[in-house]
């Protein structure tokens, strides 16, 4: 087993509504890096300067989600 997931604890974005806050948890165009790299496009020494910054910005958004 990899994980075990807790339903009521499960963060979605489908009863998302207008002025609702919007927190950004990496820089906007960071998934269409990852995706392009995934996909053979971006040699993975690329993402090297920004995985840093992108877990960093996914730990505090976690806290903040607890």
């Amino acid at each position: 087993m990899s994980g075990v997931e807790v339903p009521k604890r499960i963060l979605t974005n489908n009863g998302a509504q207008a002025d609702d806050m919007l927190i950004l948890t990496k820089p906007l165009g960071t998934e269409v890096l990852f995706n392009a790299c995934r996909s053979g496009r971006l040699p993975r020494a690329e993402l090297d300067s920004v995985l840093p910054q992108v877990a960093f910005l996914n730990g505090l958004a976690m806290e903040t989600a607890n």
